[in-house]
């Protein structure tokens, strides 16, 4: 058993040489530069401090580049799931996301709220699955993992209109909510079955150690976990209490007709 782990962990240490840390590293310092300069989209009547605005806007950009990449990627490809050069990129411009974005919540003044301590659990996990998937030839599998970054937008989106003061029966918001729930879903229910189901089948063709096979289903696990705790939370906050408090004015309103 000892040496089955020295193995798995060997593999994905030399899986990682220098072109890949080369590019995590660049994207790390990107993210980084972008965080600087979303100062400019703040305003001083927004409802948070400067640190979580820019916080969520470059988590935005993130989601936004990589949830277009991975679909280009499986649109333009003749099998979404091929280990390519192409795929291994997409997944390095998550890694370095999730390595700058863990240590930005990590070393901020600001408290770490309850929030983002599952943001930082999310992103343990996928700074385990990323290095496993670019040892062992599973690229193409991260990157269907990345279609959860179409609901991240959508989250961090929702995050930003209420923090710009957008109010619950804004258009945009209710159609936010909406797409939220249901790219949730989609692409935090649905996809990481799909590719527990997609690694299951492809570990023969494509050798993948029992022990690494077993942390990605475990890490596979928390990702629907942590996904059916942030649908619960816009479900109630978004939906559930909005029509009570719709319900409620239209008995105010009728008392005082």
């Amino acid at each position: 058993m000892a040496g089955d782990i020295f193995s798995v962990y060997s593999s994905v240490f030399f899986g990682l040489t220098w072109p890949y840390i080369f590019t995590i590293c660049v994207f790390f310092i990107m993210f980084r530069y972008i965080n600087s300069l979303t100062y400019i989209s703040y305003r001083k009547d927004y409802s948070c401090n400067p640190w979580l605005w820019r916080n969520l806007y470059t988590s935005a950009v993130h989601a936004s580049v990589c949830g277009a990449l991975a679909t280009t990627s499986f649109v333009c490809s003749n099998d979404g799931f091929e280990d390519s050069t192409f795929n291994r990129l997409i997944v390095c411009i998550s890694f370095g996301y999730m390595i700058y974005d863990f240590l930005d919540i990590v070393w901020s003044k600001e408290p770490i709220s309850d929030e983002n301590k599952w943001v930082l659990i999310h992103h343990v996990v996928l700074l385990i699955c990323i290095p496993l998937c670019i040892s062992f030839g599973y690229s193409g599998h991260a990157v269907c993992a990345g279609f959860a970054e179409i609901n991240s937008l959508a989250i961090n989106i929702r995050k930003l209109l209420r923090f710009a003061n957008f109010t619950k029966q804004n258009c945009y918001v209710q159609a936010n909510s909406v797409f939220c729930l249901v790219s949730c879903l989609l692409f935090r229910f649905c996809s990481p079955i799909i590719l527990m189901v997609k690694i299951t089948q492809d570990r023969h063709s494509i050798p993948l150690p029992f022990l690494a096979y077993l942390t990605l289903m475990m890490c596979l696990v928390l990702v629907v976990a942590i996904g059916f705790r942030f649908f619960m939370v816009v479900l109630q906050k978004d939906i559930i209490q909005r029509n009570k408090t719709s319900k409620v004015t239209k008995r105010q309103e009728n008392g005082t007709s």
